[in-house]
């Protein structure tokens, strides 16, 4: 009989560790979740800082190209997207900036994405800049943004031709 007891000694002892298991496992797993979320709010107010510098810039741009862009913005939890859709006879053109954290939220990742079709030169059709949440460099992502736009501009102006671009800038710069 005592072989029994022994027995069930080690079962229950087996059981009484796995609960222990179970209990420091939920534990740990409530402290991740609560460093997750205080790095979901730092992510949070970090882009509400980044609006400053992103918001002016797709600003201008949207207006540079006002009668021949449309524009939709996204604002999601978490996560910032602005498509810009431009009108061609000859081309499909999608421009996307999109702001979002990393799987850790740990970083900024800040993506370009540009979408031709038909592609029929060679361009920057993806780019991507990853800033600690931390240390954000103001100047770095200001200097990325101006990149992507100018980039975008240059495709744009080599797709449509110069004379294109003389006239529509003239159009757009007349007096009303």
């Amino acid at each position: 009989m005592s072989e029994i007891n022994t027995l069930q000694e080690q079962i229950d002892a087996q059981f009484t560790a796995a609960a222990r298991r179970a209990e420091v496992g939920r534990q740990e797993a409530a402290r991740e979740q609560q460093d997750r979320d205080a790095r979901l709010a730092k992510f949070d107010a970090v882009v509400e800082l980044f609006c400053t510098i992103w918001r002016p810039r797709l600003e201008l741009l949207r207006s540079r190209f006002a009668e021949l862009v449309k524009v939709n913005p996204v604002i999601k939890p978490h996560n910032r997207e602005a498509t810009f859709s431009f009108v061609s006879e000859r081309y499909k053109i999608e421009l996307k900036f999109s702001a979002g954290p990393d799987y850790d939220i740990r970083n900024l990742v800040l993506e370009y994405d540009l979408q031709i079709i038909p592609v029929l030169i060679k361009f920057d059709s993806h780019s991507r800049l990853v800033q600690p949440l931390d240390n954000i460099d103001e100047r770095a992502v200001a200097d990325w943004l101006d990149e992507r736009i100018l980039g975008f501009v240059s495709t744009y102006v080599a797709l449509q031709g110069d004379t294109f671009f003389l006239e529509h800038m003239a159009q757009s710069s007349a007096p009303t």
